[in-house]
């Protein structure tokens, strides 16, 4: 059946939809509240907090302990370890992108800024985006003494340059360089690959390390 029509038939109809688009959904009533705590008295509280003591004390370390006693230990640490390279891999690779569209050199006095200055400005130079790279990972699960930022030093060119060192639990004396512009490298490497640079000091929230090349004073 054919259906006729006007031009007021047609404003109505119109009129209509451009209501349910510009409509809000009304969001229904919130079914539950996540803030109360729990009663002491609660039958789920002695697992509870048998649980957290357990975790609180937990120093297992899953490269040797789980791995080399279950099956079970062995996927679950060979697929922590994969996922974290692919995280890694991927975070470097959206740094370097933006570095490319944001990095600007600082005018004047040398200033390393913090996350939050770097996005307020808009860009910064190496040293401001090398901390999208280290506080992006560091929000992303990766711990206190695995993850530093670390000032390098080419001698060829006497430049210095700011990267993030990522030190693996099965490599702790050769780490990753994680280099927000590609000056070092665009590709997650070795430090010992990156045979052109020395660092010379790295730190974290909370330490700071002098890095000495081994066998430099005739060790």
């Amino acid at each position: 059946m054919r259906t006729s029509f006007g031009r007021a038939g047609y404003g109505r109809v119109l009129a209509v939809f451009a209501g349910l688009a510009c409509a809000s959904p009304v969001s229904p009533p919130a079914r539950f509240d996540f803030s109360q705590p729990l009663a002491a008295e609660d039958l789920w509280q002695p697992k509870i907090r048998l649980w957290q003591a357990a975790r609180h004390g937990d120093s297992l370390n899953p490269d040797v302990a789980l791995a080399q006693r279950t099956p079970l230990g062995q996927e679950y640490v060979r697929f922590e370890s994969e996922l974290r390279v692919e995280v890694v891999q991927r975070v470097l690779r959206w740094v370097q992108v933006y570095s490319g569209l944001y990095f600007r050199l600082d005018e004047g006095v040398d200033y390393w800024p913090t996350l939050s200055e770097v996005i307020a400005a808009g860009g910064d130079d190496c040293d401001g985006m090398d901390v999208l790279t280290f506080e992006l990972l560091r929000r992303l699960g990766f711990r206190q003494g695995e993850l530093y930022r670390a000032v390098l030093f080419q001698r060829k060119r006497e430049i210095y340059h700011m990267v993030t060192l990522w030190f693996p639990e099965e490599s702790r004396d050769d780490p990753y360089v994680l280099d927000p512009s590609g000056e070092v490298s665009h590709k997650v490497l070795r430090l010992s690959q990156a045979s052109d640079w020395e660092p010379v000091a790295m730190f974290d929230e909370s330490a700071q390390f002098r890095v000495e090349v081994r066998g430099a004073s005739g060790e």
